[in-house]
């Protein structure tokens, strides 16, 4: 391994002398270095500050192709002395002639050694380096230090010509902070895969990451693997799909033949004992370097990464306009993420307002047209007071959602759209309270209630009433998607906490916005019809749309608990509100009728949370893997069914769905279940995958927020090459053929 690492430096020299020394002259100085002390959380180093000239490299730890790192042997009284080297900085990649690759670094730089606490005497450090450009040439320089109570007093370079002067502790202090950080293991950075290449004695590494800017990959690798014994890392190849994730494949040529004693190149998955790695990789999200250490101890079969790899489109951003990246081009990147942000803020908007006529939410919304008419004969500040306070309820929803998003985030689990309808809990408190509501509009019993001063009349009086149907709307607005809407919440639940606010901020102001737009133009109430007596048939009416949403969430009560006796408790509690209601109202009118009432319905909730639900219920919904739907065999979904789909090119459509999605119910009656699409599947041998993202599965979750998607309805579909299309939140048959023939 040696000796082939000492001919590739020799051909690397006679190429480079050969094509290109005669070409341009070689400046006599080409680095220039200084020693200095500097202490930190009580810790003292000596620092090597390095200075290349322009376009001249020195190199990493693993030097890439060919080369060798700066080394630092320190002697004391002719006796080798050891000092502790820190991590050195993060390389860069730089491609010399005849496509050799190396690692390594330009401009300035340093290097850090932590010296014993109370330290003293007299130091020599010999350096070497090599240096290269069109031509390389190797270094070498020898400095005296005069060290006492571990702080360097003075330093003196044997040649005097190549000293720098000295560096500010400012900037020493940055450069220590930029060291890479070992990662824990039991944090995931970066997915790394070793597998078994068919190539004899090769191995391949396998990585991704669902972002990474591709402007950074220009003049770095995805990973630079640590220099190991017996292995020789190869070229670095990068992959992207359609989503942005970055995908990369590096050969791992096998040397441990010639180790004493000889280390085998395994013959089967199993290695002989447990391979220890370590990565440089570059978080592009906090802008800093992590060394990952990964320990490898079986392989994988490299055919079916291979296989999948080939469906991808290979990216060589070396060879793109990206190889040099300017300040300039930084400062167009950041102006680039603030329109990307304006953009997705405005599909937020857009979205929030389609939701207005989503059925989700068209009940509710009736209502508050319904209070609108009533509003005719106000004056124009009680219409703009009534119409704020709306807003208010909704944008303070969301902000409320948003914060535990952000929490339930921050706790390492995956959330998304929709995530409270996953709650059975919930569901059962949301169509309790809208039972009630209908009933109240069909005349039974009159009480404060959001939507007026009483539900039988359904006036809007007062703040609070106002501010609570906002919030009502905004509960029912969840369970639906809308165009535009999933791609933003896609965008923010893979965002900060900042983004995430912002973007659910923009939602609520889409959804209130008729409201706010009848804020600002009183006069616009003028439109709607004067009140009379079709009001009371109208509200009958709301009062229907009602129930036939409290059945919608019973169903889904139902489908998320599998059991009989939650059911029978959530019956009970229907029948208990109405009569605490009546006793309250015609007999006693005593307040302690409603807490009881009160007491008992959360005593209920708890039981139906705490309800076990049958396991053999469970079990046997999950050893389904195909699903009979409309008529259609559908396999159910799976992380790796779409990219094994994928890898074998089937055409396929995706549905994502789920029990409470109206929004999803309509789109099947529409286009799923029509013989229109029943043929497009038999004609065209069209695979069927379902999503069921009813009880919040976090894989799927993951999954839909990797491709854009943060809720449902969801559609994707693979064409014949093995791409994955996604079709958003609404479908067509015209659609989805032009997907798969794209």
């Amino acid at each position: 391994m040696l000796i082939a690492k000492y001919i590739q430096i020799f051909i690397l020299f006679a190429l480079t002398s050969f094509c290109f020394a005669s070409n341009e002259d070689i400046p006599k100085i080409l680095l220039k270095y200084n020693v200095q002390s500097f202490s930190d959380n009580n810790r003292s180093y000596l620092v090597f500050n390095f200075s290349n000239i322009p376009h001249w490299h020195t190199y990493w730890k693993n030097p890439g192709d060919a080369g060798f790192g700066p080394k630092f042997d320190f002697d004391q009284n002719e006796s080798k002395i050891t000092f502790s080297p820190l991590e050195w900085p993060a390389p860069k990649r730089y491609i010399e002639p005849g496509d050799i690759w190396a690692y390594g670094y330009e401009g300035d730089y340093s290097f850090f050694f932590e010296l014993p606490k109370n330290y003293n005497g007299n130091v020599q450090a010999n350096l070497t380096w090599l240096i290269c450009k069109h031509i390389c040439i190797p270094g070498k320089s020898s400095v005296d230090l005069e060290i006492e109570k571990s702080v360097l007093l003075k330093s003196t370079i044997s040649e005097r010509e190549l000293e720098l002067k000295k560096v500010e502790l400012s900037e020493i202090k940055k450069r220590l902070y930029q060291l890479a950080n070992t990662v824990p293991k039991d944090v995931n950075k970066i997915d790394i895969v070793l597998a078994k290449e068919e190539t004899e004695n090769t191995l391949g590494l396998y990585y991704n990451v669902n972002d990474f800017p591709l402007e950074l990959l220009a003049q770095r690798n995805l990973v630079f693997p640590y220099p190991h014994p017996y292995l020789e890392f190869k070229h670095e190849k990068l992959y992207q799909d359609q989503n942005g994730a970055v995908y990369a494949k590096m050969l791992v040529e096998w040397n441990g033949m010639y180790e004493e004693p000889e280390i085998p190149f395994p013959k089967d998955l199993s290695l002989p004992e447990r391979l220890n790695l370590a990565f440089d990789f570059y978080d592009h999200k906090d802008k800093k370097s992590y060394k990952i250490e990964k320990s490898f101890s079986k392989l994988y079969e490299s055919k079916k990464l291979n296989s999948f790899l080939k469906i991808l489109k290979p990216i060589n951003p070396v060879k793109t306009n990206l190889r040099k990246v300017e300040k300039s081009e930084e400062d167009k990147s950041g102006a680039s993420d603030f329109y990307q942000l304006v953009r997705y803020i405005l599909f937020a908007i857009l979205g929030g307002f389609i939701l207005n006529f989503m059925p989700c939410v068209l009940p509710v919304i009736s209502l508050k047209i319904f209070g609108l008419v009533n509003q005719k004969n106000q004056s124009k500040s009680q219409i703009v007071q009534h119409n704020l306070l709306y807003t208010a309820g909704v944008i303070s929803t969301f902000l409320v959602f948003a914060l535990i998003v952000i929490l339930i985030k921050l706790s390492g689990q995956a959330i998304g759209w929709g995530f409270q309808m996953q709650s059975p809990t919930f569901v059962a408190s949301i169509a309790i309270f809208l039972f009630l509501f209908s009933l109240n509009l069909f005349g039974m019993y009159e009480f404060i209630t959001p939507g007026g001063s009483s539900l039988g009349s359904i006036q809007t009086k007062g703040p609070k009433g106002d501010f609570l149907n906002g919030v009502l709307a905004t509960i029912l607005s969840t369970p639906c998607s809308a165009p535009f809407l999933g791609t933003a919440l896609a965008f923010a639940f893979t965002s900060g906490p900042l983004v995430i606010f912002l973007i659910f901020f923009s939602v609520g102001i889409g959804l209130s916005s008729p409201f706010l737009l009848t804020a600002a133009f009183p006069r616009a109430i003028s439109l709607f019809p004067k009140p009379g007596n079709w009001m009371n048939y109208f509200k009958k009416f709301l009062g229907l749309s009602l129930l036939l949403t409290v059945f919608w969430l019973v169903s889904i009560f139902i489908q998320l608990r599998g059991d009989h006796f939650s059911l029978y408790i959530l019956i009970t509690l229907f029948i208990l509100g109405p009569i605490a209601i009546i006793i309250y109202q015609k007999l006693f009118k005593n307040i302690l009728i409603l807490i009881f009432a009160f007491a008992l319905t959360v005593v209920g909730l708890a039981s139906i949370k705490n309800v076990k639900v049958d396991d053999q219920i469970v079990n046997e919904v999950g050893e389904q893997d195909t699903i009979n739907k409309f008529g259609l065999n559908w396999n159910r979904w799976n992380p790796d069914i779409v990219t094994e789909y994928q890898a074998g090119k089937r055409l396929t459509f995706i549905d994502f769905t789920a029990d409470w999605c109206l929004t999803c119910k309509v789109n099947e009656k529409l286009v799923i279940n029509t013989d229109d699409f029943k043929k497009l599947v038999r004609d065209n041998q069209i695979s069927l995958i379902l999503g069921d993202w009813t009880d919040g599965n976090p894989e799927m979750t993951k999954w839909l927020q990797n491709n854009d998607m943060a809720g449902v309805p969801a559609y994707f579909v693979i064409d014949k090459d093995g791409n994955l299309h996604n079709l958003g939140e609404t479908i067509s048959i015209e659609k989805i053929k032009k997907s798969f023939s794209n």
